[in-house]
């Protein structure tokens, strides 16, 4: 793909954390993760990673895995995300719903987020704050 001119690879990661990519049911680990974005570095390719932090299960140390996985992707830039937004009719708003984040029939139609109980948006953007030693922009939509 290089050599048809491909210069620049966004990958979908969410989490470093493989109970977070459990819990969101993704088709990979975390090491996948580091192997994608190791073979597309070695190919000379603009790397990004977008995080969704504050899913299901998301706590304090599923939060460190993400940040120290962080520091094995070389020359990539790194988007965070605080929630998810919960769409019906999806194992999301099944776990929204049974921890009463939502309410059945709530109308979803003007955004609304999932945010993991077991961590505040506030305790996410301090620790990211932290681990980045120094000013970042960490998008948190409310809901």
């Amino acid at each position: 793909m290089v050599d048809a001119g491909l210069s620049h690879v966004e990958f979908g990661t969410e989490s470093l954390s493989d109970t977070i990519l459990t819990n969101l049911h993704k088709p990979f680990a975390a090491r996948d993760a580091f192997c994608r974005s190791s073979c597309s570095t070695e190919a000379g390719l603009h790397i990004a990673h977008y995080f969704l932090l504050g899913g299901p299960g998301e706590n304090k140390q599923t939060l460190q895995e993400t940040l120290i996985g962080l520091d094995r992707l070389e020359r990539a830039v790194f988007f965070f995300f605080c929630g998810i937004r919960i769409y019906p009719h999806t194992a999301l708003y099944d776990v929204a719903l049974r921890e009463g984040q939502i309410t059945a029939g709530q109308n979803i139609l003007s955004p609304v987020f999932y945010q993991s109980p077991e961590i505040s948006v506030q305790d996410i953007m301090r620790t990211v704050g932290n681990h980045a030693n120094g000013p970042f922009e960490l998008a948190y939509r409310s809901r």
